[in-house]
């Protein structure tokens, strides 16, 4: 299966050669951190693709004059030397902050600028290193300048919320055709988008909301749904608890991403099938039931036991390539 328009076929050809030869891709939510090695840094990158990941996922934060970093803002306090905002700070303020947990002397762990992170990793090879570039929409178009002077735009993935509108336009007004996925809580949503000749969407990031956390009535299932994955954490009836929603976007030429990382959050992204539930019971029991879906790419905080629980489900995922039946 390709993803994505004709006209972007060949900014998308790195991405669609990823599923043809790996089927459902892995991605390791800011990259990699483990031992010495913290999150959204060129270590947890290569931590990441060393681990399995097909696609690694970094954050974008602005400093309050206009430079950028690769960081989550928000949770300065967990992890740096302030609790801070680093979008309330100048860029000389935030390289002198560092991973606080993880310096010791002689060895200062430093934030990243973004094109510096991503520059050394710019490469035409079937190997390279893909990247989904997180929370960076509020910095349109500044920051798809200065991803378009990286050029590397077949290697980055970029995504913003579905109800962002001004920044999609952005995104569409731009002359370098990034490869788009917008962030859904419901079908309507990924359809506002789907046939806009001046985006290169080519998928879809869900989000299956719990009772609480859900922002409005669900709404846009296909007409005849099968039966759902049964999830009792889930919205009931949701959309994206069914196969037939997954497969209605395929057919629309956009593949379907399913977050299971668990975040320190309220709202979570798909409740009762994730990380968490892989760890503590099992690989089928938390994962299962994403691949069952038909998910194409999963985020993960564990990227190497996905990659194994994937390779052990190889013969389920050759739906991609299976040959047409004559």
């Amino acid at each position: 299966m390709t993803f994505g328009k004709p006209r972007y076929a060949e900014i998308n050809a790195q991405l669609n050669r990823r599923f043809a030869e790996a089927g459902t891709l892995v991605m390791a939510h800011r990259g990699t951190a483990a031992g010495s090695i913290a999150e959204n840094t060129t270590g947890a990158v290569l931590a990441a693709v060393r681990s399995g990941a097909d696609i690694v996922e970094i954050d974008v934060t602005g400093s309050s004059d206009g430079e950028y970093f690769v960081h989550h803002d928000g949770i300065e306090g967990q992890h740096l030397t302030t609790d801070i905002n680093l979008t309330r700070m100048p860029a000389a303020a935030i390289e002198e902050m560092s991973y606080r947990w993880l310096d010791r002397p002689g060895r200062t762990v430093r934030l990243e600028r973004l094109a510096e992170l991503l520059a050394p990793f710019r490469s035409a090879s079937r190997g390279a290193v893909m990247f989904n570039i997180d929370r960076s929409w509020w910095w349109w178009p500044d920051v798809l300048d200065e991803l378009a002077a990286l050029d590397m735009t077949p290697q980055l993935l970029l995504k913003c919320h579905a109800r962002n509108a001004d920044a999609i336009e952005l995104l569409a007004a731009h002359p370098v055709k990034f490869p788009f996925m917008p962030i859904c809580f419901t079908v309507e949503e990924a359809e506002r988008y789907l046939d806009r000749d001046d985006l290169n969407l080519v998928g879809v990031e869900v989000i299956a909301p719990t009772p609480s956390s859900a922002p409005g009535p669900v709404e846009g299932a296909a007409a005849t749904p099968a039966p759902a994955v049964p999830v009792p954490e889930l919205v009931e009836g949701s959309p994206f608890t069914r196969a037939a929603t997954f497969a209605a976007l395929h057919e629309r030429g956009v593949f379907v991403l399913v977050n299971a990382e668990v975040l320190p959050i309220a709202v979570q992204c798909f409740p009762g099938l994730c990380d968490e539930r892989a760890i503590l019971e099992g690989s089928e029991a938390g994962w299962g039931p994403i691949f069952d879906l038909g998910a194409d790419v999963i985020q993960t905080d564990w990227p190497w036991l996905l990659a194994d629980y994937r390779e052990y489900r190889r013969p389920a995922r050759r739906r991609h390539d299976a040959p047409a039946e004559s």
